[in-house]
């Protein structure tokens, strides 16, 4: 078992669920879950990256050292187990190993082994793996269907959505989420799941990883729609911070051919939060109107993305 990290003092704050934090890193995860979870236990190997989560949660239930060493049989037991797992080997921007042969996305194997040796009485009942979109349709699908296999093997129903930030916040972070729960849980289906893809949250990614796993029992999780974003506020300010970006979006609705969704995430953001005082942006050096970019834009969603959702209200 990796050296248990000293604690600082410092008082967590929680919710009325427990939780298990996999690859913690600097505790982002742990943060977002405070309103609902205490984190009882985390782990990472990042000497600097377990400084920051100490100084911020204390360390009386951080786990500094490889998670190749971590014993399931000593792992409290709690209502979730998330694992942010490495994206190295599933990235664009990595190697594209993968979960086979990838040195670091691999280690997702660990955390399987790790709930395999905390036995079915001790196991959480909801488990959640969060990665890049590529987690889905690396080696097209067949990847994620070995991931996902492991956790139904473990007596788990389980299912996958993708959300990106660009539906809360003037930033496109898409992340694909593996999320599972165990057999005979009781929660509410009606609610969190659907009958049937949502475009929102099941784009072609996820369509992909689901009909590779071939599974009659996949569960189709959604989530309440986010609210409507404000634009009308702080324009001018994103104007001047996003100013090299200007001239990317208009080259990018010129191309209608593009395919590169995080360009097509990069127009959307730039497009939705500047769509009223984009043209008149001095130095834009734009070549086409306004309506004419998000006309454009609406063309590249629709035909090449596949994703009608996406597509901005023209004005």
């Amino acid at each position: 078992m990796p050296t248990l990290m000293s604690s600082n003092g410092r008082k967590r704050n929680g919710g009325d669920f427990n939780a298990l934090d996999f690859f913690s890193g600097c505790g982002l995860v742990t943060e977002a879950l405070k309103p609902w979870f205490t984190t009882l236990w985390a782990n990472d190997i990042c000497p600097k990256k377990c400084a920051v989560y100490v100084a911020n949660f204390g360390g009386d239930h951080l786990v500094q050292g490889s998670i190749t060493k971590v014993d399931g049989s000593e792992i409290p037991s709690a209502d979730l187990a998330w694992a942010s797992f490495p994206c190295q080997d599933l990235s664009l921007a990595g190697n594209m190993d993968g979960l086979s042969n990838g040195s670091r996305s691999a280690l997702y194997w660990e955390w399987v082994r790790i709930l395999e040796e905390m036995n079915e009485r001790r196991r959480p009942p909801v488990l959640c793996a969060e990665n890049v979109v590529g987690f889905l349709v690396a080696d097209e699908g067949k990847q994620f269907r070995s991931a996902y296999l492991a956790l139904r093997k473990l007596g788990y129903l389980a299912g996958a959505l993708v959300i990106d930030a660009i539906h809360f916040l003037p930033q496109s972070r898409p992340r694909s989420f593996l999320v599972a729960v165990k057999e005979g849980t009781p929660f509410e289906r009606e609610t969190l799941t659907a009958q049937e893809p949502h475009p929102l949250y099941h784009g072609k990614a996820v369509l992909t990883a689901w009909k590779t796993a071939d599974d009659p029992e996949w569960l189709w999780w959604i989530l309440p729609q986010p609210p409507r974003r404000n634009l009308q506020s702080g324009l001018r300010p994103i104007i001047i911070t996003l100013r090299d970006k200007v001239e990317g979006t208009t080259l990018l609705a010129e191309n209608a051919g593009v395919r590169d969704r995080v360009e097509v995430y990069a127009a959307e953001t730039f497009i939705s939060t500047n769509v009223n005082e984009l043209a008149k942006f001095e130095g834009a050096r734009l070549k086409t109107t306004t309506r004419d970019l998000v006309k454009r834009y609406n063309e590249i969603i629709t035909n090449v993305e596949n994703d009608p959702s996406l597509k901005i209200e023209e004005r």
